[in-house]
């Protein structure tokens, strides 16, 4: 995927989760061109980072620690860390930003941010982890990017 895509994708996952952040006064986020923090009641922070280069977005916890994700199809492999080539598994598509994004999509046609080791979606770590150590219930249902005629929209 090209930067050109990847940023515009990052950016519109973060106004996602800000729409749902900002339901919750006691939680505020920051953000800039290549991070977004999310900060909670106790003063424990959330980092996120867009990684341009790696095409990941990468996330800080005080729970779990760093971890990695792509945007990935769910049951998809993820992208070899060795440099093996992953296109059979590439699509360039249409979003209805009207940016040309080459995601790679599992067999249903949608495409979420996956966590690289073990395929877990970012939105499921967030719910998980702010519900149990923080008593809020995000409720954020997963990011996605789905297939439609050969093209691609945010959903």
């Amino acid at each position: 995927m090209h930067t050109n895509r990847f940023k515009p994708l990052v950016h519109s996952t973060w106004e996602y989760w800000q729409k749902h952040l900002d339901c919750f006064p006691e939680i505020d986020w920051e953000e800039t061109e290549e991070s977004m923090t999310i900060l909670m009641p106790d003063g424990r922070k959330y980092l996120f980072n867009r990684h341009t280069g790696m095409q990941q977005l990468w996330m800080a916890s005080p729970i779990s620690g760093g971890r990695h994700f792509s945007m990935m199809g769910k049951g998809e492999p993820n992208p070899n860390p060795h440099g093996q080539d992953h296109t059979t598994c590439l699509h360039r598509s249409l979003l209805a930003d009207g940016h040309d994004y080459g995601v790679p999509l599992g067999e249903s046609g949608m495409a979420y941010w996956t966590d690289t080791r073990n395929g877990e979606i970012i939105e499921s770590v967030m719910n998980t982890e702010f519900a149990s150590h923080w008593n809020v219930v995000l409720d954020l249902q997963p990011f996605q990017a789905e297939t439609v005629e050969h093209s691609m929209a945010l959903a």
